[in-house]
């Protein structure tokens, strides 16, 4: 697989310092000459995904997950019926998509709500999760309450979808019955979905392993899709490394299989990538010396697959 190049360029907050600096009426000038720097590219080349299809089956992570909107989010998800009725969003009036389609991967993924299902998650000045475009308060987690979630994790509709995807994998993965009924699921939505001439698929671009009894899942569903590459970031590396026991072996048996990427994520911003036993190449987040291309490709992976490399350590630009 191709090293992608590294390239330093100033990010987001440094445009707009710039910018600032030399006053609002030069912002579009200072647009253009940033823009100038850039190698030539079709804008958003990456052709554009069709809604993937499945859906979540009935069950009460529905309401689970309504209970766990605000008052707010009730309100804008309800409608009303021709009588007059007020609907909540339901199985029946609104079904959830299994799968979600991020416009920067080749393929499609599956998210579930952030924080509440990152254990490993650490905060703080200088952390990762900190910055979490997935990882707000309004996500469950406190610690991160500053934090505003960003682009489309931030719609209400996509919150509800999160959440529905949480508790479908939380009620059925507590029991080995519900453990095969999610992995029939899955390894089916999975092979539906994905091209053959491109078989990348990733877990989490939202969320984390969440327990043993879930990582235990995605082996079994990873297993049945042996033509499919599987790539995902994870935090939860170093609660296997604290606690042992069930977490160690269940991403064993993971870390185990041919077509299973499962990277351990650094802390901070600016570590080295972690380099764990048993686990893919780690990935970090740097101001400097990143070699994800992304940054210089509107957001889009295109052609590159390194993610799904368990050889190569991965940096993402910093942002």
């Amino acid at each position: 697989m191709n090293t992608p190049i590294l390239i330093d360029l100033p990010s987001t907050g440094q445009r707009l310092a710039i910018a600032r600096a030399a006053g609002w009426k030069n912002w579009e000038d200072h647009v253009a000459t940033w823009r100038a720097t850039l190698p030539a590219q079709k804008k958003h080349s990456q052709p554009k995904k069709s809604a993937p299809t499945g859906v979540i089956p009935p069950g009460p992570w529905y309401r689970v997950a309504w209970l766990l909107l605000s008052d707010d989010e009730r309100h804008r998800l309800t409608h009303r019926s021709r009588s007059g009725k007020v609907l909540p969003p339901t199985t029946e009036n609104s079904p959830v998509q299994a799968l979600s389609a991020p416009s920067k991967m080749p393929g499609y993924s599956w998210a579930i709500t952030a924080g509440r299902t990152c254990p490993g998650a650490v905060y703080g000045e200088g952390a990762i999760c900190s910055a979490c475009y997935a990882g707000g308060a309004d996500h469950g987690n406190t610690a991160n309450a500053n934090n505003k979630t960003r682009g489309y994790i931030s719609r209400t509709a996509v919150r509800r979808a999160l959440l529905v995807r949480e508790h479908f994998t939380r009620i059925l993965c507590t029991t080995p019955a519900g453990r095969v009924t999610f992995a029939d699921h899955m390894a089916a939505w999975i092979a539906r979905n994905t091209d053959p001439a491109d078989p990348y698929f990733r877990i989490h671009d939202s969320g984390d392993f969440w327990g043993p009894s879930y990582i235990d899942a995605w082996a079994s569903i990873i297993a049945r899709c042996p033509t499919i590459t599987f790539w995902a970031p994870t935090r939860s590396w170093h609660i296997a490394l604290s606690k042992g026991g069930r977490w160690a072996d269940s991403f064993a048996a993971l870390n185990a299989l041919p077509n299973a990427t499962i990277r351990p994520s650094a802390l901070f911003i600016g570590d080295d990538a972690p380099q764990i036993d048993g686990f893919a190449a780690g990935s970090g987040v740097k101001t400097t010396d990143w070699n994800c291309p992304a940054s210089t490709t509107h957001n889009e992976c295109r052609s590159c697959r390194a993610c799904w490399d368990t050889e190569t350590a991965i940096y993402y630009h910093a942002h």
